[in-house]
């Protein structure tokens, strides 16, 4: 996808800002939420598939090289399912296994991220 003019003089003025606040060094992957409940450094680190935006689905990419790498491996690792990704990694607070064939995240999400990501 092409990005106009504005969009990509946007990206340059955000990536880095975004991977600063977002980037979470010790686990290797986005935090979901900074600032919980408007409280600042308060952060969620919930393992989740949003993150994926960060590396594929937007008009530039937040995240390239190996950070963009390791999302796309951590949620492959955690996330991926037959049918789809979790909504929520199991081990993470608030994570309840069920029986549920239909899941969040499609398997056409999972080609996209490896067609664009995983040039």
């Amino acid at each position: 996808m092409r990005a106009s003019p504005l969009v990509r003089a946007l990206a340059q003025r955000t990536t880095a800002p975004f991977e600063a606040r977002f980037w979470d060094a010790e686990r290797g992957h986005l935090a979901d939420v900074v600032d919980v409940d408007h409280e600042a450094v308060r952060v969620d680190a919930s393992f989740r598939p949003d993150q994926t935006f960060a590396v594929g689905d937007l008009p530039f990419a937040l995240l390239k090289g190996i950070r963009a790498r390791r999302v796309v491996d951590a949620v492959e690792a955690r996330l991926l399912t037959p049918l789809g990704l979790r909504s929520l990694a199991p081990g993470e607070a608030g994570y309840t296994p069920r029986d549920c064939p239909c899941q969040a995240w499609s398997l056409g999400e999972l080609l996209r991220l490896d067609r664009v990501v995983l040039k």
